[in-house]
C-alpha cells in the first residue's frame, strides 16, 4: 500500500542540507503562502489546502527551532532529536504490534 508523505515529511525533505539561513528564508515564504492563501478561505478545498500550508509552516518553525538548539549548520533529520524519539516510539509500537499478532496466531515468539 503506497502512501502520499505528509506535509511535514516533505518539508523535511526539502529542507535536508540546507543552512539555517535558507530554512529561515523558506519558513518566511512558507507564513506569506499560509496568509495569503488563508484570506482566499472558504470551500472545503480551500480548508484543506490552508490546513497543509499551516502544517508546513509549522515544520518550517520546528526546524528552525531544532537548527538552533542543536546548533546545526546544515538540516539532515538524522541530526533532528525529534524524529529520533518518534522513529524509535514506531519501531517499539511494531514490535508490540508484531508479538501480539503472533500471540494471537499461536506463534513461539
Amino acid at each position: 500500500m503506497h502512501t502520499s508523505p505528509s506535509c511535514q515529511e516533505i518539508t523535511r525533505r526539502r529542507a535536508t542540507g540546507m543552512t539555517r539561513a535558507q530554512v529561515a528564508v523558506a519558513t518566511e515564504a512558507a507564513r506569506l503562502h499560509e496568509r495569503l492563501r488563508s484570506w482566499s478561505c472558504g470551500s472545503p478545498v480551500d480548508r484543506v489546502v490552508v490546513r497543509s500550508l499551516e502544517q508546513a509552516h509549522e515544520e518550517w518553525l520546528r526546524i528552525s527551532c531544532v537548527m538552533a538548539a542543536e546548533k546545526l549548520t546544515t538540516y539532515h533529520p538524522d541530526h533532528d532529536p525529534a524524529l529520533r524519539q518518534q522513529e524509535a516510539q514506531q519501531s517499539e509500537q511494531a514490535l508490540h504490534e508484531d508479538r501480539a499478532l503472533a500471540s494471537a496466531f499461536g506463534a513461539c515468539w
